[in-house]
This record gives C-alpha cells, structure tokens and sequence, in this order.
C-alpha cells in the first residue's frame, strides 16, 4: 500500500506531514511526500494508491480528475481548512464540478463548522467527510510538544525574550510572482472582481508598512527584547531586508516551521492572522495592532488577541507581559476555548492519527494492481493536460511511443537538464529534513513507552526506487517500514 501526501510549503506543512506517515507506516504503508510545485509529473511516475491533496480547487481539479481515471484514491487535507475569512471566498475557489468533489474518498475537516457547512452546502456528502483537526498542530502538546523544540534549535541562538511579530501580506508582497501577475491570477483562476483584488492588495501594501513600522520602532524602544519579524511562506524576503532597520535586536527570519518560534516566545504580535490561536494553544500571549488595516478581518484570530488601539497600548501591554504582570483576559480565553472547538476540534496531539485513519478507511491491500499504469504514463507525459496544442500532442506521443525519457529534446536530441535548481526553491525539502523529523518523533514514541514501534526507513524515492516509466528527476522522498 502506497500512500502519496501532497507538502505545500515546507516551511509549514512538513512536520506535520511527517507524523502522518509515521503513523501510517505502522500499519506497513509507504508515503511519498511529494512537492506541490511538482506533483504531476511525480505522481504520474510514482503511481501510489492514495493521494491527499492539500486541497481541492479549481487550479488543481484537472489533476485530480486524472488521479482518480487512473484508480488512484483521492483524499483532502486542506492547508487552510480552519480558520477561514469567509466561507464564500473558500467556496469560490474550491473545484467547481460536483461530480468530482463526490468522488473525493474523504474529506478531512479541520473543524466541526467547516464540515457541518460541508455537509449542508453540498459540497461533500456527509459520509465522506470526516473531523480531523490538522496535524501540523499536534506539536503544541504533549508528546510532540518536545520534538517541535528539538526541531528547531536555530531559536536558540537568539537571547531572550522573544517576541514573534508575524507577517501575513502575500498578496502585495508575493514570492513565487510579481504583484500584478498575482492579481491576474487571482482573477483568472479564481473569477475574483479586478477592482476588489487591486484594494485588497493595496490593503495589505499599506499593512505591510504599518507592521514594519511598528517592528522598527518595537526594537528601538525595547533594545533587551529580541525581535524576531517572520513573512509568511508566500512573502519574498528582498522587500523587508530592504525596510526593515538594521538593529542588533531585529531579525528576518524564515526558518523552520513557526511552532518552535512561537513555542520560545513570550508574545506574539499578528493582525488577522491564525497565528494568533496558534499562539494561544502555546499559552503565548497575542497582541492585535488594531490600527494597522486588514483587508479581511478574521474574527477568530482578532477574538483571543489582545486588542491595541495604538502604539502607546501595545506597548505598555507588551511591557507587561514580558514583565510577567499581564494576564490573558477572561474574554480572550473563552474565546480561544471556543474557537478551537469550533474550527479545530481538538488540539490533543491525535490529529494526525485521525488522518492516518480516515486514509486507512480508503486502502485495499490489494489495490496496487488495480492503479492503470498506461493512464499514469499518460499523465507523465502531459497528454491529459488541458489546452495542449495539436503539435504538442504529437509530438508526446511520438515520444512516448518511441520510449523516450519525457524531457528529451527533439530539438537537441537528448535529455534537457532541469531550467532550475530544486535546492534553491524556496519549497525544497530533503531526505535528510525527512529524517531529522521522523527521529524527533520516534524519541516521542520511546517515551511514551511504545516498545512495540516499527522501524522506519527514509530514502530520497529516486533512491528508494519508487518512480516508474525510467522517470530519473524524482524530488520526492519516501518513509517507509523496515
């Protein structure tokens, strides 16, 4: 049983990816974790049995139409499943056809209101979906508490305190594109209104320079505080180095998965962001800059934050915090007691084995030769791409035909090298990051006194001699049983 999980951002995703493979390897599945930017080609060649996909859109449904005309199981595991802004805006982005969302094996949901209006709206019927919580949250308790700590060393090169100030502008300031090609996209993906996307990211433009303001100014006025100030994974980095001062208490970092920063700060500053919940499973105080604009304010993230109408507040209610004088208020707790039920379930560590389940419900011991092989080499050439030119056509299926290796050039008349380099992207990962993971969660095992743990194996799936059809670019890397 082979069992593929899609990883998004590692910067985000990964850990908490590792601990569903963990888990599932117990029961003697292989996982491949696959890179998003990468995954046609990588799951065309790899063939497993079940893919979770880290969400069902528009932009993703021709993929998962050819997964499942292939036998190859699709699950859901959404990245943005708990918190959301709007309903309707997840909705508008979400795979249009219902016919493929009906054929999904299972969706699994963040929270109890995610999947109650799931249900209700008919986006998914009820006996596919299942409440899982996310894994990547599992690591602000015990026992996965520990291995995010271990994980993240780096921190502790930084004296304390810390404060985190957290960063959430993607849209005005996006890594992988220009700003004016993320609007086009968001238009011509999504169906959002030109007009609407433009003042959302002037919005956020106008944040960005506000949270970097008040970061510059946080540092001059509290030089014993290490500030630590970390964009989102979206965010190109150039733009803050550029405005951000050069303090010795200032830093830009992006390292790491942000539990083990959050996990070693004493407050958090966000706006808007579900940074702020996270920081509240922490126990970590979050402090909301009210004055600082959002294009879209998310009620959850704003209901257990600490409110500033000004700088002076903050502040003076950070400066109690990091005195030790400053306690959560009442408000703020029963808000977070009352988020987490509603949007993650529970934080108790299990979310990945709820995962692992919902995933195993789905498995055949026998399905690995019911996955069609021609239709995977089919989508490893890109003849089910939609919009292929008559040429191009032809040309893959001369190709395919002649047995050639998929890059090979007919123009050159041999393979074409890789236009980029995989180590330089900001979504890599390796076999190593892998492994640093699935020891750290293994040690929490032992602990635990789980004697009976069964050994794990992590090879790059090239190595690993996972990929078929002579496929020889593979980045994806396999946790396996031994």
């Amino acid at each position: 049983m082979r069992v593929a999980l899609i990883v998004d951002n590692p910067y985000r995703d990964l850990p908490g990816l590792v601990l569903v493979a963990v888990r599932l390897c117990q029961q003697g599945v292989t996982c491949y974790l696959v890179p998003m930017n990468l995954q046609w080609r990588e799951l065309a060649a790899l063939a497993p049995d079940f893919v979770l996909l880290n969400y069902l859109r528009t932009v993703n449904q021709d993929l998962a139409w050819q997964l499942m005309n292939a036998d190859i199981k699709v699950g859901l595991l959404d990245t943005e499943g708990g918190v959301l802004t709007s309903l309707d805006i997840y909705a508008k982005v979400m795979a249009r056809e219902q016919s493929l969302r009906y054929r999904v094996s299972c969706f699994c949901s963040w929270g109890i209101k995610l999947a109650e209006y799931a249900i209700q709206s008919g986006w998914y019927r009820k006996d596919q979906v299942v409440v899982t919580g996310s894994p990547r949250f599992d690591f602000y308790v015990h026992p996965w508490r520990e291995a995010a700590l271990k994980l993240s060393p780096y921190v502790e090169v930084y004296s304390r305190p810390i404060v985190l100030i957290n960063a959430n502008f993607p849209l005005a300031n996006p890594c992988f594109q220009t700003p004016q090609e993320e609007v086009q996209g968001m238009v011509k993906r999504f169906g959002y209104d030109r007009d609407y996307i433009l003042k959302w990211q002037t919005i956020q433009r106008e944040a960005m320079l506000g949270m970097v303001t008040l970061a510059n100014s946080l540092a001059a006025c509290f030089p014993y505080v290490t500030f630590i100030y970390r964009p989102h994974p979206f965010e190109r980095l150039e733009t803050y180095r550029e405005l951000l001062e050069p303090r010795k208490n200032l830093h830009l970092v992006r390292m790491g998965t942000v539990d083990g920063w959050i996990l070693r700060a004493s407050a958090v500053i966000q706006r808007s962001c579900s940074t702020a919940i996270e920081a509240g499973m922490a126990g970590v105080s979050t402090l909301s800059p009210t004055w600082i604009p959002t294009p879209v304010r998310m009620e959850a993230a704003e209901a257990v934050s600490i409110p500033c109408k000004s700088q002076k507040e903050l502040e003076e209610k950070l400066e109690g915090i990091l005195n030790g004088q400053a306690k959560r208020p009442k408000a703020v707790s029963h808000a977070l007691d009352r988020v987490i039920e509603d949007w993650f379930y529970k934080v108790d560590g299990k979310s990945n084995e709820r995962v692992a389940n919902a995933i195993l419900a789905h498995l055949d011991k026998k399905s690995t030769s019911r996955v069609r092989l021609r239709k995977c080499r089919d989508i490893l050439y890109g003849l089910g791409k939609p919009g292929i030119s008559f040429k191009a056509r032809a040309l893959i299926t001369l190709r395919k035909t002649l047995g050639l290796p998929v890059d090979w050039s007919f123009r050159r008349w041999r393979e074409i090298p890789p236009k980029w380099r995989w180590d330089r992207s900001e979504k890599y990962y390796d076999a190593e990051q892998v492994r640093r993971v699935v020891d750290a969660v293994i040690e929490c095992y032992k602990q635990e006194g789980d004697i009976s743990f069964t050994k794990i194996g992590v090879l790059p799936s090239q190595e690993h001699g996972d990929y078929h059809f002579g496929y020889a670019f593979g980045r994806s890397v396999t946790v396996y049983p031994m």
